[in-house]
């Protein structure tokens, strides 16, 4: 009877949290959202053995965070279900603080600065010259984003680049480093979604962009180099885009000033002011071929006026522009810069294909079936593969072991190290590991990963390591592919790695 009224009072009693405008709530209700283990009958009183209270509570929550209320539980194996704090598990007379670094709640950052990739990519989406950054994840399903139930259709695919692939809106660990990207570098602008050309369906891809104006005669930009009667001079006016106006001023065609910058991309804009019969010409250079002269020189007084000029893609090319002397001026005639705008974007794209391995990755993915994932203005590739080449696979004429894994990886990063930065990275751990159906583990990939990490100098983002003493049913879907938790978990690892770069 006692209990009874217990109850009745627990779920019919209200209170009102403090707070302005919040709703009424019941003992009862906020028992019910701090789920514990002793909802399951377990003691924590050191004694009593609660492992079967533990079973049946996590048969019921997963991945959640647990106080343990300071108290001390037996169990033959500390549950992993969950993210336990502010208590101790005892296992066989020893005990185990249930710590942070022992669960997902503050799991550190996991990764390697083998190379320094991730500080470059860093400084290149920080540097306002380089104009296009192209990024891409090559990877199977896990990179795709299966697991979750915002997945688009996964099918019709043939392990080739046109499988369909995942929408923006998943919460994809990808599609999580996307937005991470937009927000923090882009000022949180909406990006342009696309997909590649040769696939069926989906967005792999999203283009950032954001308008970086630049004063001519500050770095990065080098101090201008005279010729002849040749000055440079700034002056303010209030006119210009920037309050301030660069002077590039020539007396006569033996006279030119000249200044270079670094640039990496396909364009840029210059404005600058057209003042009639004092105007000079400029030349532009990209890595010392002409890109022609022009004239600035409108046959009016005006202020900020704008050319865009575009060019072949140029990879960490000099840019060179040149005042010089027009034909037919008289007195001296002056290049009067505004500034130079660059459209800076971000393209990044996901190129994880369902149910390759490296040795597949790099035989269907490169020119052999329709285009080639590398493209000439990718940048940077992060790469995890290695979760399929565990499977036992016959017909190939290769060894079923964890060394055959590294002879395919380092071949299939032998065609894309020429044209792009790689950061490796190891998969989440899977509930089956075991023979006959795979010839070795994660845990294994990883190893080989690192490795290669290691002789080839590459950075090294261990996606494997942040899941050290969880479930599998805690992380996954399936086992396998990540869930909402395990892709959050990995896109933190991931972002956390490049911003400590």
């Amino acid at each position: 009877m006692t209990g009874m009224v217990r109850k009745l009072v627990a779920s019919a009693v209200g209170y009102t949290p403090a707070g302005a405008s919040n709703a009424v709530r019941t003992v009862q209700d906020e028992l019910r959202s701090r789920a514990i283990p002793q909802d399951k009958g377990a003691k924590g009183d050191g004694v009593t053995n609660d492992t079967a209270a533990f079973t049946a509570f996590e048969a019921e929550n997963v991945g959640r965070v647990v106080d343990l209320a300071g108290l001390t539980y037996v169990v033959n194996a500390v549950p992993t279900k969950n993210a336990y704090q502010n208590g101790v598990f005892m296992v066989s007379g020893a005990r185990q603080q249930a710590a942070g670094f022992r669960n997902f709640a503050t799991t550190k950052t996991k990764y390697h600065a083998f190379g320094g990739q991730l500080r470059l990519l860093h400084e290149a989406l920080l540097n306002p010259l380089e104009q296009q950054t192209t990024i891409a994840f090559f990877g199977d399903s896990i990179t795709w984003g299966a697991g979750l139930t915002e997945n688009a259709v996964q099918t019709p695919g043939n392990g080739t680049m046109a499988d369909p692939r995942d929408n923006y809106a998943s919460p994809s660990f990808v599609n999580e480093f996307k937005r991470y990207v937009g927000e923090r570098y882009f000022d949180n602008v909406a990006p342009v979604l696309s997909n590649c050309s040769y696939s069926t369906a989906g967005q792999s891809t999203a283009t950032f962009t954001r308008t970086e104006t630049l004063y001519t005669n500050l770095p990065p930009f080098s101090a201008p180099t005279l010729v002849g009667s040749a000055n440079s001079t700034d002056s303010a006016d209030s006119g210009t885009l920037l309050g301030e106006r660069h002077n590039l001023a020539v007396a006569d065609s033996s006279s030119t000033a000249a200044f270079t910058f670094p640039f990496t991309g396909s364009g840029f804009t210059l404005v600058y002011n057209s003042v009639p019969g004092q105007s000079a010409d400029y030349e532009l250079f990209v890595n010392g071929v002409s890109q022609g002269v022009f004239h600035t020189d409108t046959g009016s007084l005006q202020a900020n006026v704008t050319r865009a000029h575009t060019f072949t893609y140029a990879r960490n090319a000099t840019i060179m522009i040149k005042a010089e002397y027009p034909s037919g001026g008289s007195g001296v005639c002056t290049l009067r810069l505004s500034a130079l705008q660059v459209q800076k974007s971000c393209t990044i794209v996901n190129q994880g294909i369902i149910g390759l391995d490296t040795y597949n990755f790099k035989n269907y993915n490169f020119g052999a079936f329709g285009p080639s994932c590398i493209t000439p203005d990718l940048n940077y590739v992060f790469m995890q593969l290695g979760t399929n080449d565990r499977i036992a696979t016959t017909g190939r004429n290769q060894p079923q072991c964890a060394n055959n894994f590294k002879r395919n990886l380092v071949a299939l990063l032998g065609l894309i190290t020429p044209s792009a930065s790689v950061i490796l990275m190891n998969a989440n751990p899977a509930a089956l590991e075991s023979p006959p159906t795979y010839a070795f583990d994660t845990q294994a990939v990883r190893n080989v990963v690192h490795l290669v990490g290691v002789d080839l100098s590459m950075d090294v983002i261990d996606n494997h390591t942040i899941f050290r003493n969880m479930d599998t049913t805690a992380f996954t879907a399936d086992g396998l592919h990540p869930n909402l938790l395990g892709h959050a978990m990995i896109a933190a690892n991931i972002i956390n790695a490049f911003e400590a770069s």
